[in-house]
């Protein structure tokens, strides 16, 4: 993990560059796990109509 630091210290940037580029990779992981959220809902959904239309309907009595 250090000589993952020791590059990212010798990278030639300001503090600003470096958080914005962090600010920058954290909006696109938040993004991708929205996206990823949805696309999950989606395909449980579909998994539970396809389930639901291959059974027959329970008896209510």
């Amino acid at each position: 993990m250090e000589g993952l630091r020791d590059r990212e210290l010798l990278r030639d940037e300001t503090l600003g560059e470096a958080i914005q580029r962090y600010t920058d990779a954290s909006v696109t992981v938040e993004e991708l796990a929205g996206v990823l959220g949805r696309a999950y809902s989606a395909v449980g959904h579909l998994a539970y109509k396809e389930a639901a239309s291959g059974q027959e309907p329970a008896v209510r009595g």
